[in-house]
């Protein structure tokens, strides 16, 4: 998933940057415009906004991206599609296999 988005976006690498450094209103602000982006990968690189900011032991920053994302998984229009992009985001795995949770 992560790696089809790798093209469409100049606020990836800006999202992953943001969730390393624990940038809460630029990862808002990003993932509010945009959630799909939340399942951004660089080409070369396997992981998400989740796996940084857990790595880098932001807990808060962890919290606001669930919350986004759960709140956008709760709309009306397209809510499938939006469930779909949350499940895949907290399973997408990095290397080793090791997804958001088993980093945070």
């Amino acid at each position: 998933m992560g790696q089809s988005l790798s093209c469409l976006s100049a606020d990836g690498p800006v999202l992953l940057t943001a969730a390393t450094n624990g940038d809460r209103h630029q990862v808002r602000q990003i993932l509010v415009d945009n959630p799909q982006l939340a399942g951004f990968v660089p080409w070369n690189g396997q992981r998400n906004c989740l796996h940084c900011a857990a790595a880098s032991g932001h807990a808060g920053i962890l919290e606001e991206i669930l919350s986004i994302l759960t709140s956008d998984a709760r709309g009306q229009q397209g809510s499938e599609a939006r469930r779909l992009v949350y499940k895949n985001v907290l399973n997408q795995q990095a290397s080793k296999g090791r997804t958001p949770l088993v980093l945070a």
